[in-house]
């Protein structure tokens, strides 16, 4: 995403309202796609992750959700506490989900760090709550070659 937005440099973490307004209404539908293709192709978990989300949020996809539930996942089981940008992911999430009123990410402690007991309990029970089935941690979705579909994608 550095070529477009260079100055994000100097950013120490982008916040929603911050990409939600300036940058995704800037972005042609070419340049989304491939922001898509590199999401789904990368193994890192790390503070990018609620920015891709916010950038495909308009994008309806199993791929991109299967991505993000199991980017969490590998998180989760990972590090030792829940960094601010780890619960706005689960919050993003839960949102394309299906959790639009945003009532199960209320439940999510507000504050850079919780502890990662309280955020896999609160995970666990806001993917039961929206029936979304749990996968392996770090199981990546295997992205399609070529361009990604842009229609909606049945759950």
């Amino acid at each position: 995403m550095y070529e477009l937005y260079p100055e994000g440099d100097r950013e120490l973490y982008a916040t929603e309202p911050y990409l939600r307004r300036p940058l995704a209404p800037l972005l042609t539908g070419s340049q989304i796609d491939r922001i898509e293709r590199a999401f789904l192709h990368r193994a890192e978990v790390d503070a990018s992750l609620p920015s891709f989300l916010l950038i495909l949020a308009d994008r309806p996809s199993r791929a991109i959700d299967d991505a993000a539930l199991a980017a969490i996942e590998s998180a989760a089981a990972t590090m030792p506490t829940a960094p601010q940008w780890l619960q706005d992911a689960a919050g993003i999430e839960l949102e394309r989900l299906g959790d639009h009123e945003g009532r199960l990410r209320a439940l999510l402690p507000p504050g850079a760090f919780c502890r990662m007991d309280d955020f896999q309990s609160i995970w666990k029970t806001a993917r039961e709550e929206l029936g979304v089935p749990r996968k392996p941690a770090g199981a990546r979705p295997e992205a399609e070659p070529g361009p990604p579909a842009l229609q909606q994608e049945g759950r």
